[in-house]
């Protein structure tokens, strides 16, 4: 799987050399994001961009996880999720842009299309053939390449260049929407000073353990929401929450969070959606960074924020999950004292 990204890359990269580069024309555009909601979130940032310089819209494939991000937002005009996949005649696009993007869809725009613009991970477009195998080899190397850039930023970058560009890239906009129901209107009718706290990111290795979260609510003392995935809900159900904790975790679409979010006085979060949704808001975001680089995946929109981490030898890494750093995750090993001298 390695060597065939590194042909496809390749290939890709040749035929740029013969394409121009992309004209502000009325050429339908296709933006694509196979990714977690972080990357979805710099991917709107981008269209965002294009629809500044050109004033229209543009069609968008993600995953369905992401769907709430992108409804209702003036700058798109189709959404096709890699479920319905099968529904894009991707010979319609001349330019596709990617922040991300999996192999099958990648073999599926090149048969349809090989004249077209195409720009994929822009890690890729950065990593040379060599350095690639070097970050194999090396994760000494692999860490000092990655911590050279931003994932989100240089796909942003990459637009601007191509359009030979100098206007700043827009901070997304993301419609909030205020959850409906008894017991949490009521919880904010009685709190006007509350905190968030997002127990899990996507993987193992992300999520905050049960105890760190029980010591959490019971140290601050404070209105607390929390919010999750539903997948997350057993695993948080049991703790003996104090009567100013509202469990949330599996309750709010990515809309209602935000709403949350911006009415909050601070969030916790892990490596995860909730931490770039924060990044967006006033709110004090309090970061837990673990497996993956600040410099290359942190939140970078937001001026209230402290990032804790290890900063393990080992990271950056692709582990769901690990037990190697003094016998925890690097997220887990975060301790009370520092999160609460952080809010």
């Amino acid at each position: 799987m390695f060597l065939l990204k590194l042909l496809l890359i390749s290939i890709i990269k040749l035929r740029k050399l013969l394409v121009n580069k992309i004209q502000l024309s009325e050429e339908k555009v296709l933006f694509i994001s196979i990714a977690g909601i972080g990357d979805s979130i710099y991917l709107l940032s981008a269209i965002q961009y294009y629809n500044q310089l050109t004033g229209r819209k543009v069609d968008i494939l993600i995953l369905k996880s992401s769907l709430d991000l992108f409804s209702n937002c003036d700058y798109i005009d189709k959404i096709f999720t890699i479920e319905t996949k099968y529904l894009i005649d991707f010979k319609e696009y001349k330019y596709i842009l990617s922040n991300r993007i999996n192999i099958t869809t990648l073999l599926n725009v090149i048969k349809s299309r090989f004249s077209n613009y195409l720009i994929v991970n822009p890690s890729y477009e950065k990593l040379r053939f060599i350095s690639r195998i070097r970050c194999k080899i090396s994760q000494e190397y692999k860490k000092q390449y990655f911590s050279q850039f931003h994932a989100g930023l240089q796909f942003n970058e990459i637009i601007k260049d191509i359009f030979k560009s100098e206007i700043d890239f827009p901070k997304p906009i993301i419609k909030s929407i205020k959850p409906y129901g008894g017991l949490i209107n009521k919880f904010l009718k009685q709190n006007t000073f509350f905190g968030i706290i997002h127990v899990a990111g996507q993987d193992d290795i992300r999520k905050i353990s049960p105890q760190l979260i029980f010591d959490l609510t019971t140290s601050l003392y404070i209105p607390i929401i929390l919010v999750g995935s539903k997948n997350d809900s057993d695993l948080y159900s049991n703790i003996n929450y104090h009567d100013s904790v509202y469990n949330g975790i599996g309750e709010f679409s990515l809309n209602e969070v935000l709403y949350l979010l911006e009415n909050s006085n601070f969030c916790i979060a892990p490596d995860s959606s909730i931490m770039h949704l924060a990044s967006l808001t006033k709110t004090r975001l309090i970061g837990i960074m673990g497996n993956a680089l600040e410099q290359t995946f942190g939140p970078i929109f937001s001026n209230n924020k402290v990032l804790l981490s290890r900063n393990p030898i080992c990271s950056p890494c692709s582990k769901n999950i690990c037990k190697k750093y003094n016998g925890h995750s690097c997220v887990q090993d975060i301790s009370l004292a520092e999160i609460i001298n952080a809010i």
